[in-house]
């Protein structure tokens, strides 16, 4: 999503619709079957040894799939920007990159060559995709971070209100219901 996002490119409806029905397909398959992971036979301090199923090829192949379509969006992007824009994408690009090496080395490639006890270490690098996003934030000002702020104040006053508004029906039904039911 963010990879469009930063191409300035809208995603369309069945792009959407498709990615949320493999996700949720490989989550549904995942926790109620063993076709990922058949079961756990050790953990260690690095993390855990796994007897794989018949489907963890079909999710590799997938995630790999999947993430260097998401890096394809902007590389396809850079090419026609140029200034603060490029660098924005840039520092995207080295951080998510970072990640999704790491990701697909730790997550995919080791656990098919027989080591599945350092796929811990993929949800870790994710920070390099966080940092790196958040430089090119706050330094390229990739987003519009003022109007990001006043977004973040509006839904946090309509937050309040709603609990607001709950904490008082929740008062006034308790008088109300106090005074009815007589014990």
């Amino acid at each position: 999503f963010f990879g469009y996002a930063l191409a300035d490119k809208k995603m369309r409806k069945w792009i959407k619709v498709f990615l949320f029905v493999i996700g949720a397909a490989f989550f549904i398959i995942d926790l109620f079957t063993p076709l990922l992971v058949k079961n756990v036979i050790s953990f260690s301090a690095l993390g855990y040894n796994v007897n794989f199923g018949p489907f963890f090829n079909v999710w590799g192949i997938c995630l790999i799939f999947l993430i260097l379509i998401a890096l394809c969006i902007p590389i396809s992007v850079i090419k026609k920007v140029n200034g603060q824009r490029r660098k924005q994408i840039l520092y995207f690009l080295t951080g998510a990159g970072t990640f999704a090496f790491w990701a697909i080395i730790v997550s995919v490639i080791l656990p098919f060559l027989g080591f599945s006890g350092l796929s811990d270490f993929d949800s870790p690098t994710t920070i390099f995709m966080v940092g790196f996003t958040s430089y090119a934030i706050i330094k390229y000002h990739l987003m519009d971070i003022s109007s990001l702020f006043f977004a973040a104040f509006v839904y946090s006053l309509v937050i309040v209100a709603i609990i607001a508004f709950l904490l008082l029906l929740v008062l006034v039904s308790s008088f109300l219901f106090e005074q009815l039911l007589v014990w």
